[in-house]
């Protein structure tokens, strides 16, 4: 009798969501928001190029689906293991880069490779996701509609879990319950491959669960240095928007908020508030001395508004200067 994948076009479907959405926020974090779309655009052609792997390859068609689909499992499970310590760890100066240009084509070289490190540790779960539901639906054609509808189910599903995950768990610890996923929809599967396949399989979910779990002891993703580079933090906290930074600034009567997604910053003193975007413009505003009986009416509120919004007008038109290369 002809296995039946639904279990397994499930699982694989909710953790490719799951991984996609939760990998937006640590590149957020790390570079900026614009990688969104490179993780977006990975992840489609990790899909896409698994799916041509299995139409191309005669020996991937020939390959038993159970051991296909298995051996897909643990290597997306072991490519997200390893894949976020890659991705975490390894520090990129692409502001740097851009700015540079070809005047520095050491620097170049240096953080094209890097960039190309992290793209391909992000590229492997998509891929082997993407032959491992190719193959699924390549076998499977005489119950293609079922097989389609435990995909879009377990889509659907990932969607749904994972603003509840990254909230809960922090978006690096989302990663690693997509990437807990994938060895779980290898567990039937090496049920019936033997003793040494069920071992793996067992031994990478209980690692990417206790990634999942112990997200706080997962190594922060090491920001691109235009972001700031401070080290002894105050609070920090993710969220499934982004990731705030505050820490100690200019003596113990200042304080640094960073909102690490864009980049910006603001310092607070008793009297000022300064504010600077990635690039190193800086604003100050200074409050106003009032005393304890002084009181706002209607009008005065609707005209610090107006004034506010004047001033935030001017500083998000200034020209933006680059910071000295150090």
């Amino acid at each position: 009798m002809k296995r039946a994948f639904y279990l397994e076009t499930f699982l694989i479907s909710l953790a490719v969501l799951v991984l996609e959405v939760s990998y937006t926020r640590v590149f957020s974090f790390k570079l900026v928001y614009y990688f969104t779309y490179v993780i977006i655009g990975i992840a489609l052609l990790g899909l896409g190029a698994g799916g041509v792997l299995v139409s191309a390859s005669e020996r991937l068609r020939r390959t038993p689906p159970h051991t296909l689909v298995l051996a897909c499992c643990v290597v997306a499970g072991t490519g997200v293991l390893a894949g976020y310590l890659v991705i975490a760890l390894t520090p990129l100066q692409l502001f740097k880069m851009v700015m540079s240009g070809l005047d520095r084509p050491g620097l170049l070289a240096s953080e094209s490779a890097k960039l190309l490190g992290v793209l391909l540790s992000l590229f492997v779960p998509f891929l082997y996701g993407g032959v491992a539901l190719a193959t699924i639906f390549s076998r499977g054609a005489d119950r293609i509609g079922r097989l389609y509808a435990a995909d879009l189910f377990g889509a659907a599903l990932g969607c749904v879990l994972v603003i509840p995950a990254m909230t809960v768990l922090s978006p690096p610890g989302a990663v690693y319950a997509a990437g807990a996923a994938f060895a779980l929809a290898g567990v039937r599967l090496a049920g019936d491959a033997g003793g040494s396949a069920r071992a793996a399989v067992l031994g990478l979910g209980v690692l990417l669960v206790a990634g999942a779990i112990g997200a706080p002891l997962l190594p922060d993703p090491v920001r691109d240095p235009v972001k700031g580079t401070e080290t002894e933090l105050i609070y920090s906290a993710w969220s499934p928007v982004f990731r705030v930074d505050v820490a100690p600034v200019g003596g113990p009567s200042r304080r640094s908020a960073s909102s690490s997604t864009t980049g910006r910053w603001a310092r607070r003193s008793p009297s000022s508030t300064e504010t600077s975007d990635r690039w190193g413009a800086t604003t100050t505003a200074t409050a106003p001395c009032r005393s304890a009986s002084s009181r706002r009416t209607p009008g005065s509120r609707s005209s610090e508004r107006r004034a506010a919004t004047r001033s935030w007008r001017r500083f998000v038109s200034a020209p933006s200067t680059s910071p000295a290369s150090s």
